[in-house]
């Protein structure tokens, strides 16, 4: 089941302290985790930049859960299921047949030898 959810997460604009990777904005770091989790199809900023809002088949509980071991302090705003919309690409009555992919068979290339690799031995003129 597809679901939006909106997440606040606390992201009081310090950075990462690990500079060895370079600091990390928390705004980035708050997506970087949430894209990376399992089940994740979109994810991006809403409202006063405080909310991640996340699309996909998601176990909102154990995303909160990352975010506040990650990030920092984060709560579910709210869930909701997200509905198909007819954006009227699909017609009645014609399915598309996947083709099986055909790979050309090239012919055999032959190694041709401008000398002869082994000569035979030359007899000295006597």
């Amino acid at each position: 089941m597809k679901q939006k959810l909106v997440i606040k997460v606390s992201m009081n604009g310090h950075t990462s302290r690990f500079y060895c990777f370079g600091p990390q904005n928390p705004h980035s770091k708050a997506l970087k985790v949430a894209g990376g989790f399992p089940g994740v199809q979109s994810v991006a900023l809403a409202g006063d930049r405080d909310r991640i809002e996340v699309t996909g088949d998601v176990d909102a509980v154990n995303l909160t859960t990352l975010l506040r071991k990650k990030v920092g302090f984060a709560e579910i705003v709210s869930v909701s299921e997200v509905k198909k919309e007819g954006d009227g690409r699909d017609t009645p009555g014609i399915t598309m047949d996947p083709q099986p992919m055909m790979w050309p068979s090239y012919p055999r290339r032959e190694i041709v030898y401008l000398e002869d690799p082994y000569p035979q031995p030359r007899s000295w003129p006597l």
